[in-house]
């Protein structure tokens, strides 16, 4: 006797261990929904399942989507945390608690074990000993950063191949780099350059200004008043930065503020770095998956997903309000600050001054994404229309896929895809094709190999839909037809008009007469 769905998982939720580890919901379409942690597996599963479990709309609408459920078991409970911030940014469950476009964040790279490090940026965290500063989510306020470091702190941005052709560029002339490539500058000399870059990075402008302090007047007394002047006009510039630097605190230690601001189902979420007691800087975060979360669930998502790819951790983090697990998440902090952490909820008196403010500054930048997106949707809508009345539509078309071919005489041809919805570009969506089957400059023929390798896995996947529907999660995927099996022997591409047994097959393939091309693989008429 066949068993159900519903049976089926009791008698799986009696076999799930008591142990701690991380649990993941999928759908009817086997897609990871929701990615959780619990110290006791068993009694976290079952009671999602219990009749009239759902504290909340959205975990209500949850339950309802659950058709399947893994689980895997880990040794602590701050493994079991680790565990599902990963597969949390891994999977991106539209039910979790995530930081929306948290791929696209930019990091300063500093390679200081190379012997002369190259400043750049990144877009991941490598363990290759080189330091990190980020993520910054405006890539032009990151930049203009590094313009303004490298007025006062000159260093090389080249690339390595340009490096290694030992000649001095625009850079050097215009006092923007050292010369490295020259050795117009000693390595012990850059490293330590590269070092007050460092500093300043990091907001320790104070130490920076006492090392400089010390250069000059070391300079001085040796009498090298050249380099002693030049450590003078750093040491007043950095200064002016410095005094512009809000001072908030009297402590020295390192803080971040957090606060958020909520509009419906948008979330923003602003950090502001303070750093010896003065505000070097502030970020916003939009949110995803926290349309209805409570404050402690809303605030333990964030701390969980930002400082998971935050390069300093800071001795304190100040919060708005009480977060789930607080003891749990200052022991990761700790672990991975390599120092104690500590977790504040301000009442009264300045801190909670700073909170408040902050929260106004997360409420404004909401404002201003939220006119942002209206003043997008204005622009799109009429220019939707007027395409959808010069192509004869019956509505706005929802998505615009647009192609083109690159080719070097027929050579490294390559074809595009990108993506509108909506007027608005899918990033995400964009595709490039690598051109298999057409040698020469044809750019009809290569658009038509393109478009009949995207409708061909459109197709697929529309057949895998109608598996999902009909209750096969995993259909296996199959092709029409076999290349090697319908190619001829006589030709090594299968894909000539000239050639008969060509044609055949590029037939058969696409339902479409093949494109006209000079001759066969083989030279065959």
């Amino acid at each position: 006797m066949a068993i159900t769905q519903e049976e089926a998982v009791k008698r799986r939720l009696r076999a799930v261990p008591d142990g701690p580890g991380v649990y993941l919901f999928r759908d009817h379409r086997a897609q990871v929904i929701y990615v959780g942690k619990a110290l006791r597996l068993r009694d976290r599963l079952r009671s999602y399942f219990t009749p009239g479990y759902g504290e909340t709309a959205r975990v209500a609408e949850l339950v309802r989507k659950v058709f399947d459920f893994e689980f895997v078991t880990t040794a602590n409970e701050v493994e079991a945390l680790v565990l599902e911030c990963n597969l949390i940014k891994n999977y991106r469950p539209r039910f979790n608690i995530r930081l929306k476009d948290d791929k696209n964040y930019l990091y300063l790279k500093l390679p200081i074990t190379e012997e002369y490090p190259r400043v750049h940026y990144s877009r991941r965290v490598q363990k290759d000993g080189a330091q990190y500063f980020g993520p910054y989510t405006s890539a032009q306020s990151l930049r203009g950063t590094v313009k303004s470091i490298r007025q006062l702190l000159p260093f090389r941005t080249c690339s390595d191949e340009i490096f290694k052709q030992g000649k001095v560029c625009l850079d050097f002339h215009i006092k923007r780099c050292p010369g490295p490539c020259e050795k117009r500058i000693s390595p012990e000399d850059y490293k330590a350059r590269i070092h007050e870059v460092a500093l300043f990075m990091e907001g320790r402008s104070d130490v920076l200004v006492h090392e400089l302090k010390d250069r000059m007047e070391s300079s001085a007394g040796r009498l090298d008043f050249e380099n002693a002047a030049r450590y003078r006009d750093q040491l007043q510039s950095i200064e002016k930065i410095a005094d512009r630097q809000k001072v908030l605190t009297r402590g020295r230690d390192d803080e971040d503020l957090i606060a958020y601001a909520r509009s419906g189902e948008q979330v923003f979420v602003e950090v502001a770095y303070v750093r010896q007691g003065k505000m070097i800087g502030h970020d916003g975060h939009a949110l995803d998956g926290a349309a209805d979360a409570v404050e402690g669930e809303l605030l333990r998502g964030f701390l969980l997903q930002y400082y998971a790819s935050a390069t300093h951790i800071p001795r304190v983090v100040i919060v708005p309000g009480a977060v789930e697990e607080p003891d749990l998440l200052t022991g990761w902090l700790a672990e991975r600050r390599g120092g104690p952490v500590t977790i504040e909820v301000p009442q009264r008196g300045r801190k909670r001054a700073l909170v408040t403010q902050l929260a106004e500054t997360a409420k404004q930048e909401l404002e201003q994404l939220r006119i942002q997106a209206d003043y997008d949707r204005s622009r799109t809508e009429p220019m939707l229309a007027a395409l959808a009345e010069a192509l004869g539509l019956e509505a706005p078309p929802k998505r615009i896929e647009c192609y083109d071919i690159s080719n070097m005489q027929g050579d490294s041809a390559v074809g595009a895809m990108v993506v509108f919805e909506d007027g608005r570009p899918r990033n995400d969506h964009y595709r490039h094709f690598k051109i298999k089957f057409v040698p020469g400059p044809n750019d009809f023929a290569m658009l038509q190999e393109v478009l009949r390798r995207r409708l061909e896995r459109l197709e697929s996947a529309q057949r895998r839909e109608e598996a999902d529907a009909v209750g096969d999660p995993w259909p296996r995927s199959t092709k029409r037809f076999s290349r090697r099996a319908d190619r001829s022997p006589s030709c090594r591409r299968g894909t000539h008009r000239e050639c008969s047994s060509c044609s055949a097959f590029a037939t058969k393939r696409t339902g479409l007469p093949s494109p006209t091309i000079a001759r066969c693989a083989r030279g065959r008429p």
